[in-house]
Order: structure tokens, then C-alpha cells, then sequence
């Protein structure tokens, strides 16, 4: 629903149909050789996050007003981090921890 908010009733509307369909591109940063379509939909907008962002910090106007577009980057970005820490080692049944804080 966030991204439907943010990115246009009928972009979001196919997207949204067909969420836990394939994707056309994988999202390999996630370990994934073949992506649900939400996690794809989800890499775009990352993207267009950290783009804006950098945009609107060259122009001076601040972070976006609105946290939940944050928030939405760093859930999907938590996606990658099994993929990231993949061949570390560690003894079994050892569990990482990730706080987030404001």
C-alpha cells in the first residue's frame, strides 16, 4: 500500500495485482536467482530513495518528511544482509541481531 501511495495509482495497480509473481529480474544483492515481483518493485524504489536523497541533500533541502519512505528502504534493504553475511563463519545455530534506532 506504501508504494502505491507514493508511486502513481496505475503503476502501482499492475505491480501490486501480481506481487508474489517471478519477476522479470532477479534481485541478486538478496541472493535470489529468481525474485518475487515485490522485491523487484522494492529494488526500484530503493533506488529512487538514495537518488532523491542525494538529490535533495545537493539542493539543500533536508531528508524526505516523511520516515516510512526510510523505513520501506530499510526493510527491503534487510533483504541482503543473509546474502551479505553468507560465507562468514560461525557455529551453528548462531543468530545476528539488527537494531535500528532514531
Amino acid at each position: 500500500m506504501f508504494l502505491r501511495s507514493i508511486s502513481g495509482f496505475d503503476r502501482s495497480e499492475v505491480h501490486c495485482r501480481k506481487a508474489d509473481a517471478a519477476a522479470i529480474f532477479p534481485v541478486p544483492w538478496a541472493g535470489h536467482t529468481h525474485s518475487p515481483q515485490w522485491l523487484d518493485v522494492g529494488r526500484e524504489f530503493t533506488e529512487v530513495w538514495h537518488h532523491g536523497s542525494q538529490i535533495r541533500e545537493a539542493v539543500g533541502a533536508g531528508p524526505f518528511p516523511d520516515a516510512g519512505w526510510l523505513r520501506s528502504v530499510l526493510e527491503i534493504a534487510m533483504h541482503a544482509v543473509p546474502e551479505a553475511y553468507r560465507e562468514v563463519p560461525g557455529r551453528p545455530g548462531l543468530s545476528m541481531a539488527i537494531r535500528i534506532t532514531t
